[in-house]
């Protein structure tokens, strides 16, 4: 499956994912984290101030009780 966010048409970060079988409710419970941190590198592992080009970059969000969760992004200018 692909997500895509964001307003412009002209760059849009997509992001694919996979959801197997073997995940059940219990591996997944909804909780509502706080954010308190965003972080982007790019693919050389450099910590950037926000993707702004076309390319592969990590998000890693941090949360209020110092867990993490890091997600691919794939920027392009490419329509779906």
């Amino acid at each position: 499956d692909t997500l895509s966010s964001g307003g412009d048409f002209g760059s849009q970060f997509i992001e694919a994912f996979y959801v197997g079988n073997e995940i059940g409710i219990s591996e997944n419970p909804i909780t509502s984290k706080r954010i308190v941190n965003r972080l982007y590198f790019n693919i050389m592992g450099q910590l950037i101030n926000y993707p702004t080009r076309e390319g592969i970059y990590l998000e890693q969000t941090i949360f209020e009780d110092g867990t993490f969760e890091t997600q691919k992004l794939l920027l392009t200018n490419t329509k779906l």
